[in-house]
């Protein structure tokens, strides 16, 4: 049997199976029919991004291929979650559609009522030590349709030589929002800014819920945002823009937050842990990396959602 790993999404490992925490990612299973040229199960196929894990892909890929050896893995790297979804709607109904691939829950909620994801509710897969959401949002009608992949985080990622030469203190994981402000604007010299600034929900989330804003009602039927905890937070972090201590929506357009902090121009950055090699590659020893700082409801690290996606679009640019 043949299995073709189709690799996007932003985690750091394919697992062969349930991951052993809750994620944004989710492994899901494409039904038979979509198979009609398959031989002896046909081939698999499993979808994430980070080209940069492609190694421990392969080492994972290796291991499963040891203990099953009419099995072989091909892993083939997507770039974007675009091209993944666009890569696997050309190829559903043909035999080279995936058997197993990754998703997240906007695509759970494209792909399962058109009936190309298999029920894996009789495989009695064990999810109760996850995040409800989590499991939840792969749900439907009481029957599961994917399993959590691995557990991510997100932090702040920092340039320890471009803090020396500044002479600032390596941050901890005692600061706060306000301190964030600060070290961004100390940081912030010729040539180089204090913080990336970011056009990811992602990153926006974190500030707002540490900040004691919401997104939504309890219930998820409303908007919540417009409070003033969320107003608050949101100002400071757009006043750092304003004023040149991180960059601007145009600016990012020009060159990536990951381009920027990777190339020395930009002092630190906020993103998840699943680009930990890619920082480690770029800056060796001088990669710092330090808990997201806390505001009045505490600290937030949560995967990656597209709630307030178009929101933070149209007032900051980019496509998140």
């Amino acid at each position: 049997m043949n299995k073709e790993v189709y690799l996007n999404e932003e985690n750091d490992y394919l697992d062969h199976g349930a991951g052993d925490g809750p994620v944004s990612y989710q492994l899901c299973g494409c039904r038979r029919s979509c198979h009609p040229a398959s031989v002896d199960g046909g081939r698999r196929a499993a979808a994430r991004h980070a080209p940069h894990d492609l190694a421990v892909m392969r080492a994972m890929a290796d291991e499963y291929e040891a203990s099953h050896p009419n099995i072989t893995i091909e892993i083939s790297c997507q770039a974007d979650v675009s091209g993944l979804n666009q890569r696997i709607q050309a190829t559903i109904g043909t035999s080279d559609a995936p058997e197993i691939f990754f998703m997240n829950y906007n695509l759970a909620a494209e792909y399962i009522p058109l009936g190309i994801v298999a029920d894996l509710t009789p495989y009695g897969i064990d999810q109760s030590d996850l995040a409800s959401g989590i499991v939840n949002a792969y749900t439907v009608d009481g029957k599961v349709y994917a399993v959590a992949k691995d557990t991510d985080s997100f932090a702040v990622f920092y340039n320890k030589a471009l803090f020396d030469q500044a002479g600032v203190p390596y941050p901890d994981d005692s600061w706060t929002i306000a301190d964030f402000c600060e070290t961004a604007k100390k940081m912030t010299s010729d040539g180089v800014v204090g913080w990336t600034s970011s056009t990811s929900d992602r990153v926006w989330y974190n500030f707002i819920w540490s900040n004691g804003g919401q997104i939504y009602s309890e219930d998820g039927t409303t908007a919540a945002i417009n409070t003033p905890e969320s107003a608050e937070v949101i100002q400071m972090l757009m006043d750092l823009s304003a004023n040149g201590y991180a960059y601007t929506g145009p600016q990012l357009a020009e060159v990536s937050d990951t381009a920027a902090f990777t190339s020395g121009i930009a002092a630190m950055t906020i993103n998840g842990s699943w680009m930990i090699s890619q920082y480690a590659s770029a800056l060796g020893d001088n990669l710092g990396i330090v808990e997201l700082p806390s505001g009045a409801a505490g600290k937030f690290s949560q995967p990656r959602h597209r709630l307030l996606h178009h929101h933070l679009q149209r007032a900051y640019g980019g496509d998140g």
